[in-house]
């Protein structure tokens, strides 16, 4: 969805990308049948095969650290596999379980077994800590994951975990802040939070710089306790109504505009992350997509994105718009 607060509407921000889906007319073993013939298939196009022992292992590393879930039942972490019906779901462009074996066969090629993974432990000790307090273990939003798992389109439910003063002023007042996408930038961020949102990574292992910078404002389209660890948060705000949510921020740009007329914001745009590979070929087919690309090491956070573009200032400070009291859409989570 776009929202244009001249009074035109634009629903080209983003292109949706095909889902990768695999369907199987019985079990499928992924210790055998998948891995074979991704194997064969990876020997036609060994597209790391210019990449450095040690880019291996760092790209192994961001791969375990998408697929790897905690079970909150058994409390062990676990691979993430989407097999429902005999149907394997992957994210779009991304398929992380053939990402991880075609990783370990160009290893295995050179003779060197690349089985390494980030040393998570105090990140497991927080989630595992959340796991003892009914406040954020909340069964039944989990359900959104599996949803939007196998379904990659516009959520249902998208979730924002903050502080929980931040939060508070969100869910009572309205109050929304959306950052200069070159704040992003700043070595200061958190891991989770330090992304340059305007240099998109390409497969000649070079960077695309965009001209254009703008503001964003960040939630996730699935409930995790690893969201809370991550960004430190001890709140999260449930917003069950996305299109409403959405039309809220349109209605109150239409009034920052008319309040700041040397400041106008030209367009509003909604949209899930599409997550990439910087090692393979991605089609960008508008503008507009950049704003919406990420590179896979953060496609755990499932992000989902509103973009405020400038009609001629440079964004360089926050700007806060005003939705009004957001209790009747929406839940606050917090101890």
């Amino acid at each position: 969805m776009a929202g244009d607060p001249e009074g035109k509407d634009d629903d080209s921000a983003l292109s949706w990308r095909s889902q990768r889906i695999h369907r199987f007319p019985g079990p499928v073993s992924l210790n055998t049948e998948m891995p074979r013939i991704w194997r064969q298939e990876y020997l036609k196009d060994r597209y790391l095969l210019s990449r450095s022992i040690e880019y291996l292992e760092d790209r192994m590393c961001d791969i375990f650290d998408n697929v790897m879930v905690l079970d909150w039942d058994t409390r062990k972490y676990k691979p993430e596999v989407n097999i429902r019906e005999g149907i394997y779901h992957s994210l779009p462009s991304l398929d992380f379980l053939r990402m991880m074996m075609e990783t370990y066969f160009e290893g295995e090629l050179r003779g060197k077994k690349i089985l390494k993974a980030n040393n998570k432990r105090k990140l497991i000790d927080a989630e595992k800590i959340l796991l003892d307090q009914k406040w954020a273990v909340r069964s039944e939003l989990r359900q959104n994951n599996i949803d939007f798992a196998t379904n990659y389109q516009r959520p249902k439910t998208i979730f924002r975990f903050s502080n929980k003063r931040y939060n508070e002023s969100l869910f009572r007042e309205g109050t929304l802040r959306f950052a200069p996408s070159m704040a992003y930038r700043d070595d200061a961020l958190l891991p989770a939070q330090f992304d340059n949102e305007n240099q998109v990574h390409v497969s000649n292992g070079g960077y695309y710089e965009l001209d254009a910078e703008f503001w964003i404002c960040s939630f996730s389209c699935i409930y995790e306790l690893r969201m809370y660890a991550e960004f430190e948060a001890n709140s999260c705000i449930v917003i069950r109504d996305v299109p409403e949510f959405e039309n809220r921020v349109v209605r109150s740009v239409h009034e920052f505009n008319a309040a700041s007329p040397d400041d106008k914001i030209a367009q509003a745009n909604f949209s899930p992350v599409v997550y990439y590979d910087p090692c393979k070929l991605f089609d960008v087919q508008t503008i507009n997509e950049f704003h919406f690309l990420k590179p896979f090491r953060y496609a755990y956070q499932r992000e989902f994105r509103a973009i405020l573009a400038p009609k001629k200032n440079r964004p360089s400070t926050p700007i806060f718009l005003n939705l009004g009291p957001l209790t009747d859409i929406a839940e606050l989570i917090s101890a």
